[in-house]
């Protein structure tokens, strides 16, 4: 596995050679998650997501692949990903499974599968971004958008007033909507008017 010219924009990871350990531990933080819910959003089974992505990055270790940049990369990823989840609800032992859990999405509906991509895509980009605010700023976030706390519970486990809580989360909403494409702001919004109810 190569990059050999890195992607500058990416400040996550700048060089990814032969088989280094510290650049292929990058590339898994920055990719694993945003993996894990594109393959559970085809498998419907986070055990069997998580094990695809394992098998996603191996390939990836192994692989004698020489990427040009971190678009081709997570092109690569994603297409490992989709095809493995494929290879697994097709699988004999599997149908039953495949038949209930998508009884309007046929596994070759090629459309489908590219929206659940894009989607993952988009929450990879925020997960980035998120990773960029102020820390105390990037704290408050999480606890909204990925442990789905309230503003009162998140008061009480970071010893702040509801009104500072309320204001780190809104100026880190105003940070993110300056910097993320309106698609991925579009479904950041739409996830914590879900999460926040």
């Amino acid at each position: 596995m190569r990059i050999d010219q890195p992607d500058q924009g990416n400040h996550l990871f700048l060089s990814f050679d032969n088989q280094d350990p510290v650049a292929f531990r990058q590339v898994f933080d920055l990719h694993n998650k945003s993996l894990c819910y594109f393959a559970q959003s085809l498998v419907q089974d986070p055990e069997e997501a998580e094990d695809i992505v394992q098998e996603t990055f191996k390939k990836l270790w192994e692989s004698n692949t020489s990427f040009t940049g971190s678009d081709h990369l997570t092109g690569f990823l994603f297409l490992v990903t989709r095809n493995a989840a494929l290879n697994h609800l097709r699988n004999k032992k599997n149908r039953r499974l495949t038949h209930q859990a998508f009884p309007a999405f046929p596994i070759d509906d090629s459309n489908a599968i590219d929206a659940k991509m894009h989607e993952a895509w988009l929450l990879e980009l925020i997960a980035q971004e998120v990773e960029r605010l102020p820390t105390e700023r990037k704290v408050v976030f999480k606890l909204y958008f990925y442990e789905q706390m309230t503003t009162s519970e998140i008061s009480i486990k970071l010893d702040r007033s509801e009104q500072t809580v309320l204001n780190q989360k809104n100026d880190a909403i105003k940070q993110l909507r300056k910097v993320l494409p309106p698609s991925a702001f579009m479904l950041l919004c739409l996830i914590l008017s879900i999460t926040n109810q």
